[in-house]
């Protein structure tokens, strides 16, 4: 449910040519993004299911993920109209509970259905799992392939205290700041192809929603990586890693049968995937 939740809700919406945008505070001079902030408001932002603009924790913030009357969980999204993005450098703060929520942003989103995403698990504070870094492909999600060192890192989150998020993203690289602005908790190589496209946040409510508060976004066409990613492993002896996969053809036509027609297998022709 949630996977169809996310494919239906995280809805591309870009448009330029916006005016003039009021820059306004963040938290400490420390974690101040060094662009100009976005406000929450419909003149720069689509807001989609549970989304609300609130004073909170003494920020103007949205809270995402509320939960609508009845329902067993929330979902809320908050679409970025700006200009698209390629690469440079997105900012924000994000704050939650000790609960169980998942706290994310879209970056060079094509649609609905393709992007790339970062995310934070709050109920997995410590833990190796904590965050990810996970591309999206035709409405899918695809934590379960893309997990481990390579993905995410172990990172304790301060409860119900504004955190500072940084990514700086070039090409196929991005590094991804939590709070500490000096040294990226990790780095990660992007796996989706480097495409102009929308940002956008979003939050799960499973047991309680977030609250994001100065946000800004500056495209770059040049922007330094700082970080290394983990490299890749070696698969497992006995692990597949390419298959041969054919042409489209008619499912009727292998109806009732034990094996693929020779007739049928001799039209085809066969791609190597890795």
């Amino acid at each position: 449910m949630k996977s169809k939740l996310l494919q239906t809700a995280l809805v591309l919406s870009v448009v330029s040519g916006l005016g003039t945008l009021t820059v306004t505070s963040a938290i400490s001079d420390a974690t101040k993004p060094q662009s100009e902030i976005i406000p929450f408001v419909e003149e720069n932002w689509v807001f989609i299911g549970g989304a609300e603009v609130v004073d909170y924790q003494g920020e103007k913030a949205i809270q995402l993920g509320v939960k609508q009357e009845g329902a067993p969980f929330g979902f809320g999204a908050a679409m970025l109209k700006r200009a698209p993005f390629t690469n440079g450098i997105i900012e924000y703060d994000v704050l939650f509970g000790e609960t169980r929520t998942f706290a994310g942003l879209s970056f060079r989103a094509q649609d609905a259905g393709n992007f790339e995403n970062f995310y934070m698990r709050a109920h997995q504070s410590g833990n190796p799992d904590a965050n990810q870094y996970m591309p999206n492909y035709n409405g899918i999600q695809s934590w379960q392939l893309y997990y481990g060192d390579q993905y995410s890192t172990p990172t304790s989150y301060s409860f119900n205290e504004w955190m500072h998020i940084k990514l700086v993203v070039s090409g196929e690289l991005a590094d991804v700041y939590i709070d500490d602005m000096s040294n990226p908790a990790m780095t990660v190589e992007l796996k989706r192809d480097e495409k102009t496209g929308g940002i956008g946040l979003w939050a799960l409510d499973l047991g309680g929603p977030a609250w994001f508060a100065n946000f800004a976004a500056t495209p770059m066409d040049s922007v330094e990586i700082a970080g290394s990613p983990v490299p890749q492993q070696p698969a497992g002896a006995g692990t597949v890693m390419s298959w041969q996969v054919s042409t489209p053809f008619e499912r009727k036509s292998i109806e009732g049968t034990a094996e693929l027609p020779q007739d049928l297998v001799g039209g085809l022709s066969f791609q190597t995937l890795e």
